[in-house]
């Protein structure tokens, strides 16, 4: 497992459409990308490559969706302290 997720790494660096085996166990891969945190890097080769089956993509982007609300949530809590705010070194206009 180990091996094909270096090498999806390998392959978007490279821009080349990966070559995986044929009876890879997508939802391992998935954990261990996640374990990783590389999941966002080797996502896109995948659907590049079109080599997931199509259960499988939909769980992928099933936890894309989330862990973006999850990012949204954590920013718009950091914004509403000001930590995050475009405009948080602007002078007070009011």
């Amino acid at each position: 497992m180990q091996d094909s997720l270096l090498h999806l790494l390998y392959c978007a660096l490279k821009e080349e459409k990966p070559a995986l085996p044929t009876d890879l166990n997508w939802e391992a891969l998935l954990q261990l990308a996640n374990r990783q945190q590389v999941y966002n890097t080797v996502l896109p080769v995948l659907e590049k490559a079109a080599v997931l089956p199509p259960e499988q993509l939909q769980r992928w982007n099933d936890y894309r969706l989330t862990e973006l609300q999850r990012t949204l949530y954590v920013l718009k809590g950091l914004g509403s302290a000001g930590a995050l705010s475009p405009d948080h070194d602007a002078p007070n206009e009011r």
